[in-house]
């Protein structure tokens, strides 16, 4: 139909950008991620969560709620499920990074990683009414983003590259800011603020409404432009991961 057309010519002008970048950008090719399903995965993940009484505590959340609750926590209701499974995706990589690379976690206990619920690590949603939510069944205002999560089931994003298993550190961030554009190129490698070097986090096109404000760090995947990569472009949730994670 007309829609589908448009959407498809919109994608062909998208690619055609991002290969002129590429030519006067001096870079060569696509690093070569894939998404793949990872079996080790583990069972549940460490989270400190606020609870009604206010208290802070660090509870073993499983892992399978955890990317749920932090989709539910991160992006917007009523967004495209293909924006959502890409940040559900992004989300177990970035959490599965930390694992495998304790030194690069934010939070310890006993040597051990841990997340908090907000956006120091990833934003979790772990209350609703006063009581915690579960994720198996969870309300209605979150079933679209919970069902998105779960589809993309125990997928990570690999690469190769110098790190444990090949498992990327898939920082992602909201928007761009007030650029005063509606395509413009983020630089993550000079906007990174971190010690460790990801070379898969560099220069990139995201196109995106703009936006009032500072939106984020400017690294990785940008949340707004994956949800207009997949409503204005018909972009999936892995054509949007490799946009934002497959340049070199």
């Amino acid at each position: 139909n007309i829609k589908m057309e448009v959407a498809r010519m919109k994608k062909n002008i998208l690619v055609l950008c991002i290969m002129i970048f590429l030519f006067f950008s001096n870079i060569n090719a696509f690093n070569e991620i894939d998404i793949i399903e990872f079996n080790n995965i583990p069972n549940t993940f460490k989270i400190e969560v606020q609870e009604v009484s206010g208290d802070k505590i660090i509870r073993a959340i499983s892992s399978s709620s955890y990317i749920k609750g932090v989709v539910s926590g991160e992006m917007d209701y009523g967004w495209n499920d293909e924006a959502y499974k890409a940040q559900a995706v992004a989300s177990r990589t970035w959490a599965l990074h930390k694992i495998l690379n304790p030194a690069q976690a934010k939070h310890k206990e006993a040597g051990k990683p841990y997340f908090c619920a907000e956006e120091c690590c990833q934003k979790f949603t772990y209350l609703y009414k006063n009581k915690p939510i579960n994720w198996d069944n969870p309300p209605i205002v979150y079933q679209a983003r919970a069902t998105a999560a779960a589809q993309t089931n125990s997928q990570v994003i690999k690469g190769n590259f110098n790190t444990k298993q090949g498992i990327i550190d898939a920082m992602f961030y909201a928007h761009s800011g007030d650029k005063g554009a509606e395509y413009y190129i983020i630089d993550s490698e000079k906007s990174i603020a971190t010690t460790y070097y990801h070379p898969y986090l560099r220069k990139t096109i995201t196109p995106e409404p703009n936006q009032k404000g500072a939106g984020g760090h400017s690294v990785g995947m940008s949340q707004w432009g994956a949800q207009y990569l997949a409503n204005n472009f018909g972009y999936n949730y892995e054509e949007i991961l490799k946009h934002y994670y497959g340049l070199v």
